[in-house]
C-alpha cells in the first residue's frame, strides 16, 4: 500500500436510480450549486432541507426595487417634498408587494421540500 494516501472518509455507498430519479437528483445538484459530496451528505446526516427556489433572482430584484422606492418615499417626506399621508399609502402598497412576494417565496419553499 505503499504511495497510497489515507482518505478522511474511507466509506462509499453505491445506490442505484432509475433515470427519471437520476434525471431529478442531477437537477436539483445543479440547483444547489454545491458539489455531489456536499449535496448527498447535507441531505443524509445534516437533517438539512435543501430548499432550491427557482425565482430568486427575480424574487431578490423585486426586493430591491421595492427597497430603492420606500428609501425614495421616505427622502421626499423628509424633504417635505411629499405629504406623509400619501407616503403612508405608497409604504402600504409597497408592504402589500412585498407580501405577495413573500407569500409566493413561501409557497415556493414548500413546493421544493415536497419534491
Amino acid at each position: 500500500m505503499e504511495g497510497t494516501t489515507k482518505r478522511t472518509r474511507p466509506k462509499q455507498i453505491i445506490i442505484r436510480m432509475t433515470e427519471t430519479e437520476f434525471s431529478t437528483y442531477q437537477n436539483r445538484l445543479k440547483q444547489s450549486k454545491l458539489t455531489a459530496q456536499k449535496y448527498c451528505l447535507r441531505c443524509l446526516l445534516d437533517n438539512e432541507k435543501i430548499n432550491v427556489i427557482e425565482n430568486m433572482p427575480d424574487l431578490i430584484r423585486h426586493l430591491k426595487g421595492i427597497g430603492n422606492n420606500l428609501n425614495q418615499i421616505a427622502r421626499a417626506v423628509n424633504s417635505g417634498e411629499r405629504e406623509p399621508t400619501a407616503a403612508v399609502n405608497e409604504l402600504g402598497n409597497g408592504v402589500n408587494e412585498l407580501w405577495q412576494l413573500l407569500k409566493q417565496f413561501r409557497v415556493a419553499g414548500r413546493t421544493a421540500k415536497t419534491r
